[in-house]
Parts: C-alpha cells; structure tokens; sequence
C-alpha cells in the first residue's frame, strides 16, 4: 500500500461518489455528472511564492474537512485502486459544515 504526500500547497482529495438517481429517474453512468465535493485526505506543507515569502495553508483545510472545490480543477490520480484528486490549495473554494435542523 502506498501513501501520497501533497507538496508545496496542494491538497489530496476523495471525491464524493455521483448520484445515479434524480426524482424517480435514473441517469446511465456516463451522464451523471461527477461532483465537486470531497473530503480531505492530506494536506501538503506551506506555499512559497516567487519572492520566497511562505504562506500557511488555511487552518480549515485539514484531512477529514469536507470542501467544494473548483468544477474543472485537480488532478485525477489513481492511488491503491482509488481514484483520488490532487489540487492546489487555492482551488478548493468552501468548508462545508453541517446544520443543525
């Protein structure tokens, strides 16, 4: 089994799975459109700009948050079976949190 450590800024993500029903109808796999929500898996060290300067990653960016990124960002990476998403930290948009009801 092999792990993946993000460098310099970027983020590892697992993508949340697409859904195969809308309604009472169900869409064909290759019609369903895949999310842009996941989870954190792992979270690389600081960003460095060009003139050296380090910038930390956000504190709400950390493996177990929940996020909605960028539609068409990342990288898709297959890892132990898993396809998984590896993206700049400034591609991920929002934390998602759950409501109380």
């Amino acid at each position: 089994m092999e792990a993946l450590k993000p460098t310099r800024g970027r983020v590892l993500i697992r993508r949340d799975k697409a859904g195969d029903k809308i309604g009472e109808l169900y869409i064909a796999e290759k019609f369903q459109e895949q999310p842009d929500t996941g989870e954190i898996m792992a979270v690389g060290d600081a960003t460095i700009t060009d003139y050296g300067v380090e910038i930390p990653i956000a504190s709400d960016i950390k493996p177990g948050a929940r996020v909605l990124f960028a539609k068409y960002s990342g990288t898709e990476v297959m890892l132990n079976g898993e396809m998984l998403m590896l993206m700049a930290e400034k591609e991920v948009l929002a934390t998602l949190e759950t409501v109380p009801a």
